[in-house]
């Protein structure tokens, strides 16, 4: 199916957002149907990765910097092309790294929750530019400043708090938003201003007053109203918001390593959920990209082209962020994209107005995923050009 077609399907299923109860994986494998020089273009793809400034192959590369596995996804002409994994989502279990593998997503859980929000905001359920603190109940340390929707999700807000460390699996209880905000833990600092609002300030802080203004405006849990507004109508598969994983979703989850060194009880739980709490895969993430730029260029989907122009335009003159990814026009092709880094995981998403675009996971710290994306770039000409780069040991 054309994905053009499965986003109006989807959009005329839930167009405003409804309320069901997350399904389990396994939901079956993914079905990319690929173009017959596939497998050409990702051996040229792997064979020959920048590095900090080094060419190696992927092989060489996952070795040097202690990666046990990658998962990738590539998208052209505004459909997922190809994806693959590489090495090992566990290497204790010797479980190999596949497409239906799901990674943390660390930080692209933000421009992820922004897609959501952008729903509820096109559906009327939320405002950009109304003051949060009116309907949250947190003071942020500093009397008669409002703080929007639009800069939150734009990290112009002023709020502090950069990014969190998680909770081992083992921890009873979890923290709620609100307890998150007010430094009611020993894992991060209470959210308050570090500068003034309009500032650029990048803060995991301010989208976790996002995930409270979201449980207080929708009347239930973050993860249930992600599956409403983001997992369900984009058809998403393989994602989730729950924190932590649980049940038969735990046996599709990579193990996070660093320094090659298991993380104990396999990952993190992070239940700063928009900040950077989504489990998924790089299949999943470049369906709402597919989708979100096909809006943008005027078709239809479940983000509507006026809210996803909206999305992708910077907040103001100077600014990077649009409303939850960062952006930037290359003559008249926009490419948006957001990386993201937690304990034990990396990840990034780039993707462009004219249909190209990369997704990739790891389950360990370290460069490679920049650089898988950009030799995807290479071989697809969106980032220079692999003619004349050889295939490296």
């Amino acid at each position: 199916m054309k994905l053009q077609a499965l986003f109006v399907a989807s959009a005329l299923v839930c167009s405003v957002g409804c309320s069901f109860s997350q399904p389990a994986f396994p939901r079956g494998p993914y079905r990319v149907m690929e173009a017959p020089d596939t497998e050409q273009r990702i051996q040229r793809i792997t064979c020959s990765l920048s590095v900090k400034g080094q060419r190696m192959s992927l092989a060489t590369a996952m070795q040097k910097y202690r990666v046990p596995g990658v998962s990738v996804a590539a998208m052209w002409g505004g459909q997922v092309v190809w994806a693959r994994g590489f090495g090992s989502a566990d290497l204790n279990k010797h479980r190999l790294m596949t497409p239906e593998t799901t990674l943390q997503a660390a930080s692209v859980s933000k421009p992820m929750t922004a897609v959501a929000v952008m729903r509820m905001v096109q559906a009327g359920e939320l405002n950009l530019d109304e003051d949060v603190t009116d309907v949250v109940d947190w003071e942020p340390g500093k009397a008669d400043s409002r703080i929007t929707l639009r800069q939150l999700m734009s990290h112009t807000s002023g709020l502090g708090v950069h990014g969190f460390g998680g909770y081992k699996r083992n921890r009873e209880e979890l923290p709620s938003a609100l307890d998150i905000l007010d430094g009611k833990t020993a894992n991060s600092a209470p959210v308050r201003f570090a500068g003034p609002p309009g500032e650029s300030r990048y803060s995991g802080g301010g989208f976790t007053l996002v995930q409270a203004l979201v449980e207080e405006e929708m009347g239930e849990e973050f993860e249930e109203a992600m599956y409403d507004w983001l997992i369900r109508p984009f058809r998403l598969t393989h994602s989730t918001f729950h924190q932590p994983l649980e049940g038969d979703n735990l046996a599709y989850a990579a193990t996070g390593y660093v320094e090659g060194v298991p993380v104990p009880l396999g990952h993190h739980v992070y239940p700063e959920k928009a900040a950077a709490g989504l489990w998924t895969t790089p299949t999943d993430l470049l369906t709402v990209a597919a989708s979100l730029m096909n809006s943008y260029n005027g078709g239809p989907g479940p983000l509507s082209p006026a809210f996803a122009r909206q999305m992708f335009t910077p907040v103001a003159p100077g600014q990077k962020f649009g409303l939850g990814f960062a952006v930037r026009n290359e003559g008249n092709v926009l490419e948006a994209w957001h990386s993201g880094v937690n304990h034990g995981f990396t990840s990034l998403v780039t993707f462009r107005s004219d249909g190209s675009g990369a997704a990739v996971l790891v389950n360990a710290n370290g460069p490679l995923a920049g650089a898988i994306v950009d030799s995807i770039g290479e071989e697809y000409g969106w980032r220079g050009s692999k003619a004349g780069v050889a295939c490296a040991p």
